[in-house]
């Protein structure tokens, strides 16, 4: 699957649960989302906003803003139990 169509079907999800969200809550209006990212989910914030501005036309999410906050990826060595954020491709602690 291209990054393109990855990034459509991500925003559409993040879309039906907010607008289910605000459905079960009696929402008439969402006005903004915060969205977590991890480092590794390969979603590009830019592409997600692209669609969510084209996605959201029509519904209660309309006039909502997207905010990104991206989570750098964790790791727990198996030997020493440190945790570490690794470098690039660099897996080691």
């Amino acid at each position: 699957m291209d990054n393109t169509v990855h990034e459509l079907a991500i925003t559409q999800n993040i879309l039906d649960i907010v607008l289910n969200e605000a459905k079960t809550a009696q929402a008439s209006k969402v006005t903004k989302i915060s969205l977590v990212i991890g480092e590794l989910s390969g979603a590009v914030s830019d592409c997600v906003l692209f669609y969510f501005d084209f996605l959201k036309k029509g519904n209660a999410a309309e006039e909502a803003t997207i905010d990104f906050r991206l989570v750098p990826v964790e790791l727990r060595c198996r030997d020493c139990q440190t945790n570490f954020n690794p470098k690039d491709s660099a897996w080691i602690c």
